[in-house]
């Protein structure tokens, strides 16, 4: 195996060819036994051409010297879904920017005089997870109606176009144009046109709730709150690496190494059109033992991909939080407060 010859024209005689090998897979047969038991396993591919069907049977069985087994039978469709589904959709529609920072396209801005690149998600009209290959679809990009480049090489359901920002531009309008290859139907499950405006400002870090050395009690929800200031609106991409002593460290060193730094999204705020906004980060601490400590620094990002400079880094922290319980404030014992030690009977002004 895999079947050659007349095998092959045998199994063409009647109904549709499945095709053997792409550019990207390849059908096969193989078989693996143990005692009793043995495992086949049929690889193959549905024809691009083999229109949405409601309902598909597939039945299965072995012919041995003895005779046909029982046939295993499987139905596909007869509920949400059909049972054969070739309809290409556009899934997702998205930007990313010079700097590798991949934003929706409904909320993305541009820089002018940058390279970005325009992501194209491709799957089948009411499927999750299966998805076109290489020349099943035709991906156009239109800037303010001017065709600005296409592509079919689709890379695990996804088309990229480059696409150079013009450095007088104050806004523009992208469409992208999906066109099957073998007659199938195309579905727009995303909205295939953004319209977008210019965007040089990089976010800031306006302040926090806790210095850059302190400490926080133990908590099952221990909150930081940060303040950052951007314009035309705040950033959309806003994450926070933490380390924890107790539970990070994982080769007891107890320094950061890069394999043990877990990565934390922060609450975005309602109004993401104000100018400044309260961004919230939420750990559960509440196994921390006494004296334990977290370190972590951001990663902030805006919508055109402007980056954050006062963030931190693994190496310079931002925040640097010990577990210690706040006790009460106390002027100590009764012998540190002591009146007339040395004989004097009254306390110079």
């Amino acid at each position: 195996l895999p079947l050659a010859g007349p095998t092959i024209a045998n199994c063409q005689q009647s109904g549709y060819a499945l095709g053997w090998s792409d550019i990207d897979a390849s059908g096969e047969i193989s078989m693996i036994g143990s005692g009793s038991y043995i495992q086949f396993t049929h690889t193959f591919q549905m024809p691009v051409s083999w229109n949405d069907e409601p309902y598909a049977s597939l039945n299965v069985m072995l012919v041995s010297p003895t005779g046909p087994t029982l046939p295993l039978n499987h139905v596909f469709g007869l509920g949400n879904a059909n049972g054969i589904e070739n309809d290409v959709s556009l899934k997702g529609f998205t930007i990313v920017s010079q700097s590798g920072v991949e934003t929706d396209a409904a909320s993305a801005s541009l820089i002018q005089g940058t390279f970005v690149t325009v992501n194209a998600y491709l799957g089948f009209e009411g499927v999750h997870d299966a998805v076109p290959r290489t020349g099943q679809a035709q991906v156009r990009l239109l800037v303010n109606g001017q065709d600005k480049g296409s592509t079919s090489l689709i890379l695990n359901g996804m088309a990229s176009i480059i696409y150079s920002v013009p450095s007088s531009a104050n806004n523009l309008e992208m469409e992208l144009e999906v066109t099957p290859v073998a007659g199938q139907g195309v579905a727009y499950e995303v909205n295939s046109v953004a319209n977008f405006t210019m965007d040089s400002i990089a976010p800031m870090l306006i302040g926090m709730d806790v210095d850059t050395f302190d400490h926080v009690d133990a908590s099952p929800s221990t909150e930081i709150n940060f303040i950052f200031g951007d314009s035309p609106s705040l950033p959309h991409h806003a994450d926070a690496h933490i380390w924890r002593s107790w539970v990070d460290d994982a080769n007891m060193d107890g320094l950061i190494d890069e394999d043990e730094v877990q990565i934390l999204s922060l609450e975005q705020p309602e109004d993401m059109l104000a100018t400044l906004g309260e961004f919230t980060l939420t750990m559960d601490t509440s196994q921390a033992p006494d004296g334990e400590y977290i370190q972590g620094w951001l990663s902030v990002a805006d919508g055109a991909g402007n980056v954050m400079i006062e963030g931190g880094s693994m190496n310079t922290p931002l925040f640097n939080l010990q577990i210690r319980s706040d006790g009460t404030p106390s002027l100590g014992t009764e012998y540190d407060l002591i009146w007339g030690q040395y004989g004097d009977g009254w306390l110079h002004p």
